[in-house]
Parts: structure tokens; sequence; C-alpha cells
């Protein structure tokens, strides 16, 4: 496929949906991380539909990664700025999977969420006892 070529549009209604549904989802990370929103925006997809979201991406200002998650699925990435690749690939190495208190925190921030918001959720998942 080349730069200019749009994927296609699949003649399955429901696999077409998912096709405009992941590509509205990458549009508006994208937004959000171009203009200041979030550091960075992350979303699941069948790899079936990663040309779709890719090509969107592609049409912003900003940078992707995407990370293999099963033969089926793959993460991607949406950030602007470079160090954060180095961010997300530091508080992933956990090698058990588990997510650290720090790691928890960080992700809130990258994503935008508010000190209240990030604190509450510490709270809930047991990171911490008394969060305000």
């Amino acid at each position: 496929m080349g730069s200019t070529d749009l994927p296609k549009i699949s003649d399955d209604r429901i696999e077409a949906f998912q096709q405009g549904e992941a590509s509205g989802r990458a549009e508006v990370y994208c937004e959000c991380v171009r203009t200041g929103a979030k550091l960075a925006a992350r979303m699941m997809v069948r790899k079936a539909i990663l040309p779709f979201v890719v090509k969107t991406i592609s049409a912003n200002e900003v940078r992707y990664k995407i990370e293999p998650i099963t033969d089926e699925m793959a993460l991607v990435w949406i950030y602007k700025y470079q160090f954060v690749e180095t961010l997300i690939a530091e508080i992933s190495q956990r090698e058990d999977g588990a997510q650290s208190l720090a790691s928890a925190w960080v992700f809130g921030k990258l994503f935008g969420y508010s000190d209240y918001e990030i604190a509450c959720y510490l709270k809930e998942q047991d990171y911490i006892t008394r969060a305000l």
C-alpha cells in the first residue's frame, strides 16, 4: 500500500463499522495529544484494522508506536514528544507484568488525568490507603 492509498473498507457492515470506529477513536486521541491535553494515548486494536488507525495517525502531527500483544491484537501508543517513548519503555519494563505505584502515577499523568483522579485510582487499586 502506497503512502496515498487508503485501506479498503470492508464490505462486511460490522467490520466496516469497526474500521470507522477505530479511525475515529485514533483521531480523537491524536487531537488530545497534538493540543497538549494528554502527553500520550494508547488504544488496543485488532491487527486487521491497524492500517486504518495508522493512516489516521499519520495524517496528524504526532508519533506512534505499535506493540504486538497477540497474533490478532496490537497496542498503539500515540504521543508527540520523543521523550514520551522513553517514559513508556521504562515504566513498561517490569518482568512480572505488575504495575508499580510510580508507574500507575506516571501513566495517569501521561493520559492527562487530574491529580485528584489519579489519587482516587491509586486508592481504589490499593496502592495507597489514604489518597486525600
